[in-house]
């Protein structure tokens, strides 16, 4: 496993270095984006983590770089990792919409490291398995829809948005799924409860195990829930229990 790490300070590159050696990795450091933009062109990497706050080049603008050439190149795609002292949850969206596929958050956890190493990094069979698990998606908002999608496809799963309620019926009704995710908000009209004719039904009549986007209690009564701005190690663990 090689891995290229883009970060400036060098108290966090020997941390990193010694959680990392761990993990039997080969691993390069980069002391700023357009340096690690530089090793990236010459060398395959199967995996990047990415300092937000660099000087130079900042790691948003080093993985739109890489991101660029990848494309240009017809590569295939390098997961890109941010490592962010940020904890707000818009700015972390931000770094998905620019490309990134993840966040970790600083100081690193070892065990927060792991989880994103096995997910990138699974045996070939469990991957296989993933990738026929077919979700179908419904958000309140297609920005948010678009950020889960994003998330669950680079744990493996195929993904399928609903952008409205009959859609999403419809889907349910007509194709093979293992999970429906939906927001309890937007499917507010709808019948939550498990009874006849009530969307837990109607999913369960599929053969899709049914979770929904809430934080209130009452609905773990008729399914499994889901905590808003849930990130990916969180889903991961969700959907693997199921």
């Amino acid at each position: 496993m090689n891995i290229l790490v883009a970060e400036d300070n060098i108290i966090n590159q020997k941390l990193i270095f010694n959680i990392l050696k761990n993990f039997k990795t080969d691993v390069t450091f980069a002391s700023n984006g357009q340096e690690a933009v530089k090793l990236f062109k010459k060398q395959h990497y199967d995996l990047i983590l990415m300092d937000i706050e660099m000087p130079i080049m900042s790691g948003i603008e080093a993985s739109s770089v890489i991101i660029a050439y990848e494309k240009e190149q017809k590569r295939t795609h390098t997961p890109i990792i941010a490592l962010t002292a940020n904890r707000l949850q818009k700015d972390k969206e931000k770094y998905l919409k620019n490309g990134m596929d993840g966040y970790l958050e600083k100081p690193l956890q070892v065990n927060n490291l792991k989880s994103t190493l096995q997910k990138y990094f699974l045996p070939q069979k469990s991957k296989t398995e993933l990738k026929n698990s077919n979700i179908l998606l419904y958000k309140d908002t297609k920005i948010s829809g678009k950020i889960y999608k994003a998330i669950l496809t680079n744990l493996g799963y195929k993904v399928d948005i609903a952008n409205s309620e009959d859609e999403f019926k419809r889907e349910i009704s007509t194709k093979k799924y293992k999970f429906a995710l939906f927001d309890a908000k937007a499917l507010s009209s709808m019948k939550i409860e498990e009874s006849q004719n009530s969307i837990i039904d109607l999913i369960k009549k599929s053969g899709a195990t049914p979770f929904a986007f809430t934080e209130e209690k009452k609905y773990k009564r008729y399914c499994q829930t889901i905590k808003e701005r849930s990130n990916a190690q969180e889903l991961e663990k969700i959907l693997t229990r199921a």
